[in-house]
């Protein structure tokens, strides 16, 4: 396991490699069950030097952010649920989207919450504060 961070700190962060790593099953993931949850990959990417991780609202965010990615040239982990989309409408053509920029989905009164949306199907939650 060790070897396998050192990877992605060594060869592809300090490298400055542009690769996207697609992390599927993130958030809780519903009849998966505890062993499949994608809960912990937020604070092990956090601290690698020049990542980037994105998590899209819903299925039409998801394909313009891997396309950002492929854009980017960067290393880019692009976290998204199990289960099928939403069904919202796709855009029929790909928007790169700001660098390093997010969307307020939110107003809070009482300080910050990073939320993490899970637009699958297959999950009883729909909306996660960490």
């Amino acid at each position: 396991m060790q070897r396998g961070f050192d990877q992605l700190i060594h060869d592809c962060a300090l490298q400055e490699a542009p690769v996207i790593l697609a992390l599927d099953r993130a958030g809780l993931v519903g009849e998966d069950g505890p062993t499949h949850h994608g809960v912990f990959d937020l604070s092990y990417l956090r601290m690698i030097p020049n990542m980037s991780i994105m998590a899209p609202k819903d299925e039409n965010e998801l394909q313009h952010m891997l396309y950002s990615a492929n854009q980017y040239e960067r290393l880019v982990a692009l976290r998204y649920p199990r289960g099928e989309g939403q069904g919202v409408v796709l855009d029929e053509t790909f928007k790169v989207l700001p660098y390093g920029k997010s969307e307020v989905l939110h107003e809070g009164k009482r300080g910050s919450s990073y939320r993490c949306w899970d637009y699958g199907q297959s999950s009883p939650w729909r909306k996660r504060d960490f």
